[in-house]
C-alpha cells in the first residue's frame, strides 16, 4: 500500500487498539461498463509494472497448471484480468467484506466469467491453485493466523504483493484513510517465511515493494520501517 498517514504508535493485537472507525468505500462502476473498464485498468497496470512481482512468478508457471484462484481482499475484481491474461481461469473467488460482496457480485452475474464473492476463508469450497492478495492481506485480525489459513487450503502457490512484509517485529498501526482509522498489520517477513517452511511451503521470491516511498517512524526505533516486501511461496 502507499504510506498514506500511519500512526507512530504500535500495537500487538486488536484488543490493544483504541476505538477505530473503519470504512472501506467500495469502487462503484456503471454495470454495463464494468468489464471493459477493468480490462483497461488491468492493461494500464501491467504497462506501469503494477503487477511486476506476480508476472515474474507467472513466467515460471506452466499455463495449464493454474485454473482456480482465491483473491483475498480483491475489491471489485481488478486482478481477475491479470490472471485471465496469462492462464485459463475456470474459477475465481474473491474474499471481501459483506457490503462489498453484495455490491460487486451483481457486476459479474451476467458475464462469461466465473467470478464469485465470498465472506471468509472457510467459505472456500474449491481446490485453489493460487491464493493471491494485492494489498489486502494486512487488513485482518491477525496476519500470521491468516497466512496459516492460506496454507491450510493447500494451494500450489501463495502470492502476496504489496502486503507490508517488513524487517521489524510484527505489529499493528493505525492508518488514516478517507477519515477512517483502519488497523493495518506489518508482518515480519522472516516469521512468515519460517511459518511457511514449517508447513512445507518454500520461498520462491521476495522483492522490495518499489512503490513504498516514505519511511515510517514509530515510538521506538526498532519498529521504524524503511521498506516493505512482496513475498511468494510454492508447495514443496
Amino acid at each position: 500500500m502507499s504510506s498514506n498517514k500511519f500512526s507512530h504508535e504500535i500495537y500487538n493485537s486488536y484488543k490493544d487498539l483504541p476505538n477505530t472507525k473503519t470504512v472501506y468505500p467500495p469502487m462503484i462502476f456503471p454495470k454495463n461498463n464494468l468489464i471493459n473498464r477493468l480490462k483497461r485498468i488491468n492493461t494500464n497496470r501491467i504497462r506501469d509494472n503494477h503487477y511486476k512481482f506476480s508476472l515474474d512468478i507467472f513466467s515460471n508457471i506452466t499455463k495449464s497448471e493454474i485454473k482456480s484462484v482465491v483473491d483475498y481482499g480483491g475489491d471489485v475484481g481488478l486482478s481477475f484480468f491479470l490472471f485471465d491474461s496469462v492462464f485459463n481461469i475456470e474459477s475465481y473467488l474473491i474474499i471481501e467484506l459483506e457490503k462489498l460482496c453484495k455490491i460487486h457480485q451483481q457486476y459479474w452475474n451476467d458475464t462469461e466469467y466465473n467470478v464469485k464473492f465470498i465472506l471468509k476463508i472457510s467459505d472456500v469450497t474449491i481446490t485453489s491453485d493460487i491464493i493471491y492478495s494485492w494489498g489486502g492481506f494486512p487488513y485482518t485480525l491477525n496476519s500470521m493466523n491468516l497466512l496459516q489459513d492460506f496454507i491450510n487450503l493447500n494451494p500450489k502457490y501463495i502470492i502476496l504483493e504489496n502486503c507490508d512484509f517488513c524487517d521489524v517485529p510484527t505489529h499493528l498501526r493505525i492508518q488514516n484513510y478517507q477519515n477512517s482509522n483502519i488497523p493495518v498489520w506489518f508482518t515480519n517477513k522472516d516469521d512468515a517465511i519460517e511459518l511457511a517452511s514449517k508447513n512445507n511451503y518454500e520461498l520462491i521470491s521476495y522483492t522490495k515493494f518499489e512503490n513504498w516511498k516514505h519511511p515510517l517512524q514509530s515510538v521506538d526505533s526498532k519498529h521504524n520501517i524503511d521498506k516493505t516486501y512482496n513475498i511468494a511461496f510454492k508447495k514443496e
